[in-house]
């Protein structure tokens, strides 16, 4: 009885094994997922694909001069934009009266609503100094928004930039308030010191007042 050769009954298939170097299917020595399995080679880009990018890099130079418009565009309405809320500005002259000293700064505070005063939170603040003081007076200007604002005075003689006050909280240097001075120990609140201003040349009055 012949004996059968089980190897002869399934040759390994050279073939399959050439193919495998050439990268191409290897049918079935390597299961499909498994880490080591070769991969069909990649296709070589399209002429189309390639003419695209020809084109892409024919035209970057002008693609560049369209972004150098565009921001050239932007920051001429940003400049624009400036330009015209400084030619909107209005000046007001505020005359100050009843400085007691020549000493440090004449700080005035810009407020907008009764917010930013409780908080002590000016919206700007304008520093001066005292070298045109002439008996207890001075005249500053500011420029501004049209709008309505509460202006407040600081006479800042240590010039450090805030309110010195006593160890019960009284103020030890002068303050004042726009077209409004303090008779009472209570604070003020913005409606009593707001101001209006519209139209060029504002004036307004600040008595300052010291404790």
């Amino acid at each position: 009885m012949a004996t059968i050769n089980q190897h002869a009954r399934h040759p390994i298939n050279i073939q399959s094994r050439s193919n495998h170097c050439r990268g191409e299917r290897t049918f079935g020595l390597f299961p499909k997922g498994m880490p080591f399995a070769p991969t069909h080679q990649k296709k070589s880009p399209s002429p189309s694909v390639l003419t695209k990018l020809y084109v892409n890099t024919l035209n970057y130079p002008s693609n560049m001069t369209k972004i150098a418009k565009l921001s050239a565009l932007i920051l001429l309405h940003i400049f624009t934009t400036m330009s015209i809320s400084k030619a909107q500005q209005v000046t007001t002259t505020i005359k100050i009266t009843g400085i007691r000293s020549t000493k440090g700064k004449i700080v005035i505070a810009v407020f907008r609503d009764q917010q930013g005063f409780d908080k002590e939170k000016a919206w700007k603040n304008f520093a001066f100094d005292k070298n045109s003081i002439s008996n207890g007076n001075m005249t500053v200007a500011i420029k501004l928004d049209p709008g309505t604002y509460g202006l407040t005075l600081m006479d800042d003689e240590n010039a450090n930039g805030k309110m010195e006050k006593n160890f019960i909280g009284i103020p030890k240097e002068g303050f004042g308030f726009s077209n409004f001075f303090l008779q009472k120990m209570k604070k003020p609140v913005f409606d009593d010191f707001k101001v209006q201003l519209n139209t060029d040349h504002n004036k307004v009055d600040i008595k300052v007042k010291y404790m």
